[in-house]
């Protein structure tokens, strides 16, 4: 259900290049997505555009956003970044929950719905400070005068989950990051 507008979004994006889509078309998506939506478009885009040679770039917010801004990719799926680079747009199109994972017996738990200070103090395995996605929860951890505590620094989407289950910190992910993974 959440890849469904992605795929909507994608399916207008080719309506508008034309019918005969041709060339190259380079797009970054984050690990988080590969399990709803990557497969799945890379198969849609090669069945209904075969004239399009499709490069697939996988990586966290701010090693796509690099990309973007080097020319490397044409387009690319991100969480909202409120400073969006001069000469760059943003299209929402998907809202998506964050989740806290933490040690197997401490369970999920739903942070959209659940209190910031589930958070507070917890021993955090994240994405570098330049992540679009650790910069929004330092910073409204922050703002509400809790505290940020990074145990671990990694861009590896699997070693955030692997570290938190086996009790080596918390990580906060996109809920469909979990699709697929046994809670």
């Amino acid at each position: 259900d959440r890849a469904r507008p992605l795929l909507r979004h994608f399916g207008n994006l080719k309506d508008q290049v034309a019918q005969t889509a041709a060339g190259q078309l380079a797009i970054g998506i984050p690990p988080s997505l590969e399990h709803v939506f990557t497969a799945d478009f890379v198969v849609a885009m090669q069945t209904q555009c075969p004239e399009v040679s499709l490069r697939v770039f996988e990586g966290v917010s701010h090693i796509l956003r690099e990309h973007m801004m080097a020319g490397v990719l044409d387009l690319c799926v991100m969480p909202f970044d409120a400073s969006t680079p001069m000469g760059y747009t943003q299209t929402p199109v998907m809202r998506e929950p964050m989740v806290l994972v933490c040690q197997a017996g401490a369970g999920l738990a739903d942070l959209a719905a659940g209190p910031l200070s589930r958070v507070d103090g917890l021993k955090l395995v994240m994405p570098g400070k330049a992540n679009v996605l650790r910069g929004q929860l330092e910073n409204a951890l922050v703002r509400k005068g809790m505290r940020f505590q990074l145990a671990v620094e990694t861009d590896t989407l699997a070693l955030c989950l692997t570290l938190a289950r086996v009790g080596d910190g918390a990580t906060v992910v996109p809920a469909c990051a979990l699709y697929g993974h046994t809670q």
